[in-house]
């Protein structure tokens, strides 16, 4: 029999939503004095859980520019409403219509809402961003730890074309069956640092399950919770007094069962960028990936789900989820089956190295993707070669067990690589300065005395010194001396690759990776796209997370010409703003990066420019750009690029029995006019589980034509053009990569260089 071939997304149709027409909806808006948004949209989500708790009515916190607001849908007392409020805040009613009013995004979180409220009626908890978890686990054993194991999926709303699709894709979570309380005593508190985490514990005579997620953020060691002073909500102080300790919050005001298992001497967690105080007998860490790589085979077959259990497991939660009524609400339905797609794999690209000859690139594995790469280069060289002049410098500090005798031996392989793997020749081991100082800081007299440095090598005891990266960057950087950072496992697996096959393809693999950074940096251009994009260049552009993931301090733009190839660098200084605003000041900022993106590429008459943004494309993200853009003649789209979890693509085969696999490297589908998914790292790379395709969104075009179609492809052509690694393939285009890594660097006071951050 004939093998019929077809991608199935795992999307399903809302069937109902204009019997919603009609639907009151009121907005509420918070109105206080506190300016600090976060506090704002956290009074916003905590009263719109008073509503659904105490009113039995649908409502949902909504932050926009111009407030914070709670949402109510459908007939409700008003009075009840405006009735909740603290000495602090209160609300106001600030507008209504109907359900037929609400724009796409606000239709699609009533949505969401109504899909929260019916999971929750099953047994579901919403932890973060869609995801959910059965309150419900099961205790796992592996060689490692025992593991609490909890099944959920994540539930995502889209708007496609004129109609509304539920994606379902459900996930397992595992977390270490000891408490923080436990694991603190054994692993100690750098383990737990900005690791994961659930708080669980159960409210009301253990009628409801609570699990939170936050991320650990601090542990006082010398603050207990017995003494650590929490403000009582207003609700609760007739019942419990205005402070009263940490401990004691969980049995005044929250009725815990899990109070008695208290100790008063437990020190003080606090998780998420808020600092959110808890006491660590109830948090229990997330395993990450990484903890599973020492566990025997079944423990990651529990926690990976195939690609045919996952697809069953998303029909169990569709048939949950097939009819929901909400008291006073019209019936909301999903679709009995996902949405088909025909195949179609985008080509492989083309690429060049030196001479300008082709890759013959593979992408049958990661193994078959590094060779052929490397075949390429052994024999042509890089496209482009261009080195910096003078000696190379390798520093470290006293008191971490290395020598010169090893630093010379591990830069003759460095030497070696270069020459053997990327055809380029490096200055020999008789050039190499190397320093052994007590501080880093002493590193800029010894760069003031050898001003003619071409790279810095420093080497760093293991990768959890993140403060030492930093310093050592910052004096690099600031003298513009491209480096590479080594860690002692590097030189481990140099000792070790002698008697040890698998470390001796470890060794390779990450000296082959160290070198093509360097490289990169230095100014070699090692492969670039054999044709050229559509546009003149392309701009990464992502915001980011310092202080915290609620107030950004940064916006990084990165330009990328047609082939590839790097241009420039710049960022914009934020504050305490969470995205781009229509500014002067930042306006003059983009237009001046747009200016040296333009000069650098010979001021054509007629220019095109994609914007690739890490995220949502806002509103005010379209005027800045299209404000620059008109003013300097430049034509505009701009393209939102989005990783995270939610949507799969499945390659179903019917045939004498349906088969169920992950889909290719290249596979893509096309939503609507302006929406695709796309597979830039598949089943090829992905050894355990499935790969997680790009959300793609063509958010602006003004001047030129161009479609999803081609902002799928370019984004796909552009993920091959990152040089900071050649022995596997990156998911992310180079623009959005190279900002994303360039963000990290700039908010951590690194200066920047118009280079690669590889």
């Amino acid at each position: 029999m004939d093998k019929k071939l077809k991608y199935v997304v795992n999307m399903f149709e809302v069937l109902g939503l204009g019997d919603f027409n009609d639907v009151p909806v009121t907005f509420y808006r918070i109105v206080t004095s506190y300016a600090d948004p976060v506090a704002l949209a956290r009074i916003a989500h905590n009263v719109s859980e008073r509503i659904r708790i105490n009113f039995k009515v649908l409502a949902y916190d909504y932050v926009s520019n111009d407030g914070v607001y709670v949402v109510v849908i459908g007939d409700h007392n008003r009075d009840e409403i405006l009735s909740i409020r603290e000495s602090s805040w209160s609300l106001q009613e600030y507008s209504s219509g109907s359900v037929a009013s609400l724009g796409p995004g606000l239709k699609s979180r009533m949505i969401s809402e109504i899909l929260r409220y019916e999971l929750y009626r099953k047994g579901f908890v919403h932890i973060r961003q869609g995801r959910y978890l059965s309150t419900g686990y099961e205790i796992v054993k592996g060689n490692i730890a025992a593991y609490k194991l909890f099944e959920g999926h994540i539930i995502k709303v889209l708007n496609i074309g004129s109609n509304y699709y539920v994606f379902i894709d459900p996930i397992r979570t595992l977390v270490y069956d000891q408490s923080v309380k436990e694991i603190l005593g054994i692993k100690g508190k750098g383990w737990l640092i900005d690791r994961g985490t659930l708080a669980i514990y159960s409210r009301h005579g253990g009628k409801v399950k609570v699990i939170r997620y936050g991320v650990i953020r601090d542990i006082k060691d010398k603050v207990r919770v017995n003494g650590y002073v929490i403000n009582v909500p207003e609700y609760a102080v007739d019942r419990c007094g205005k402070t009263i300790s940490l401990k004691e919050y969980y049995k005044c005001v929250l009725d815990a069962l899990e109070y008695d298992d208290i100790s008063d001497d437990e020190p003080v967690v606090f998780l998420g960028d808020e600092k959110y105080a808890y006491p660590p007998s109830i948090l229990y860490p997330v395993a990450r990936t990484e903890d599973l790589r020492g566990e025997k085979k079944e423990m990651k077959k529990v926690y990976f789900l195939e690609p045919k259990e996952r697809f069953s497991k998303m029909y169990r939660i569709r048939d949950l989820l097939a009819s929901i009524k909400i008291r006073g609400l019209p019936m909301l339905k999903l679709s009995g089956n996902p949405v088909e797609f025909s195949p179609s794999p985008m080509e492989t690209p083309k690429l060049l190295v030196g001479n300008n000859k082709g890759i013959e690139l593979s992408l049958d594995s990661s193994t078959a993707y590094r060779d052929s790469i490397l075949k390429a280069l052994r024999s042509n060289g890089p496209y482009h070669v261009a080195l910096r002049p003078g000696r190379p410098l390798a520093v470290f500090t006293t008191g971490i067990g290395i020598s010169d005798e090893m630093i010379l031996k591990l830069y003759e392989d460095i030497v070696k690589y270069a020459g053997k793997d990327f055809g380029v020749t490096l200055p020999g081991k008789d050039s190499l300065v190397i320093k052994e100082v007590w501080e880093i800081d002493q590193i800029e007299d010894i760069i003031k005395n050898f001003p003619d440095t071409s790279f810095a090598l420093a080497i760093l005891e293991s990768d959890k010194e993140e403060m030492s990266y930093i310093k050592y960057k910052r004096i690099f950087n600031k003298y513009e001396i491209p480096s590479q950072i080594i860690t002692m496992k590097i030189f481990n697996w140099y000792y070790e690759a002698a008697t040890d096959k698998k470390v001796r393809r470890l060794y390779r693999n990450a000296l082959r990776n160290l070198v093509a950074g360097l490289l990169g940096k230095m100014g070699v251009k090692l492969w670039v796209l054999e044709g050229k994009l559509i546009a003149d260049a392309y701009i990464g552009y992502d915001i980011g997370h310092k202080p915290s993931r609620e107030y950004p301090s940064t916006a990084v733009f990165v330009a990328v010409d047609n082939k590839g190839s790097y241009i420039a660098t710049h960022h914009v200084s934020l504050g305490q703003v969470r995205r781009l605003i229509h500014d002067k000041r930042i306006i003059s900022e983009i237009h001046s990066f747009f200016s040296k993106v333009k000069k650098r590429l010979g001021n054509p008459d007629k220019m095109k420019i994609v914007v690739h943004k890490d995220g949502d494309v806002y509103s005010d993200d379209i005027k800045v750009f299209t404000e620059v853009a008109s003013s300097l003649g430049i034509d505009l789209a701009m393209v939102s690029i989005k990783k995270k979890g939610g949507y799969r693509i499945y390659e179903l085969t019917d045939s004498s029995e349906l088969t169920v696999n992950a889909t290719p490297t290249g596979a893509y589908v096309i939503l609507d006019d302006k929406k695709g998914l796309l597979i830039s790292v598949g089943r090829e790379f992905v050894k355990q589980g499935m790969p997680v395709p790009l959300l793609i969104e063509l958010c602006y075009v003004g001047g030129f034509n161009y479609t999803i179609t081609d902002a799928i492809r370019e984004v796909f052509l552009l993920s091959f053009i990152h040089w900071q690694t050649v022995t596997s393939k990156t998911k992310m285009p180079a623009s959005v990569g190279y900002a994303d890594e360039w963000a990290y660097l700039i908010e951590e006071e690194i200066d920047y260089m118009d280079v690669p951050p590889l």
